[in-house]
């Protein structure tokens, strides 16, 4: 069973991260059954809201820290990140809505990830990080440039170079968060959310009021956040490989290759 599920009921789509032993920490495996996850909603017309949800104390503490810098899969390191990108970038396709329920830790490559998406609310007591900087690699899924949107140059810097924790009354007052909820709520919230956007008459939402109307909002203001700019992930992902490689002596021609096609985009 994959510790990404989803789970489909009617006009709602449900994508749970389920690997509470490890705070749903992602490793290669849980990366692609989210992509696949991400692909089928793609095709789905039927599926008028979706809602991304963790099970456990945490939404998803980002990278398993036992899987950095450890390929597992047969594919080369700049092809899995370009897997990682196009992967996650599926979520700039979807028609639907997509809510992200934070609740616990909600850190790294799971809190950008959640910044790529339209709605965040979190429970009281949910604690977002960025500490790739301390393992070493860049925060390169892309949720910082949207970052950098929302709340400016100045809180992006404090959080990427310190990789201190931002609490939830913080993530709301800079508008990274919609709504801070208490934990026990939390369900309930997401779910009358996405009621709202349907007729209270027709429980499965086969009238939806402005279904055609979520796509085309939608997509404007993803374009407008740059949703769709999908050059700074490519920059980061080189950047990221390059400095992967970079003190590697014998591999230093193909590091220096690497950072001049990053500079050169």
């Amino acid at each position: 069973m994959s510790n990404v599920r989803l789970d489909i009921d009617g006009p709602v789509a449900v994508i749970t991260n389920d690997r509470p032993d490890k705070h749903n920490a992602f490793d290669d495996d849980m990366d692609l059954a989210l992509f696949e996850i991400l692909g089928e909603l793609r095709g789905r017309v039927d599926v008028r809201a979706v809602i991304w949800r963790g099970t456990g104390k945490s939404f998803s503490s980002g990278r398993d820290v036992s899987a950095i810098g450890v390929n597992q899969t047969s594919m080369t390191h700049h092809e899995l990140m370009t897997r990682g990108h196009r992967g996650i970038q599926q979520l700039f396709d979807l028609d639907a809505p997509v809510i992200v329920a934070c609740h616990g830790w909600t850190l790294g490559g799971s809190f950008q990830r959640a910044l790529l998406c339209d709605i965040r609310i979190a429970a009281t007591g949910t604690r977002f990080m960025l500490p790739e900087v301390g393992h070493g690699v860049i925060p390169d899924t892309g949720g910082v440039a949207r970052l950098f949107q929302i709340c400016g140059p100045g809180l992006v810097s404090d959080l990427v170079l310190t990789g201190r924790v931002l609490e939830a009354e913080e993530a709301l007052a800079h508008g990274i968060v919609s709504r801070v909820v208490a934990p026990e709520v939390l369900d309930e919230l997401r779910r009358a959310l996405v009621k709202r956007g349907f007729k209270h008459d027709d429980p499965l939402g086969h009238e939806c009021a402005g279904c055609g109307e979520f796509a085309v909002v939608r997509y404007v203001l993803q374009s407008r956040l740059g949703g769709r700019d999908i050059d700074l992930c490519i920059r980061c992902g080189l950047a990221r490989s390059w400095s992967r490689r970079a003190g590697t002596e014998d591999r230093e021609e193909e590091a220096e290759f690497d950072l001049i096609r990053f500079l050169r985009l």
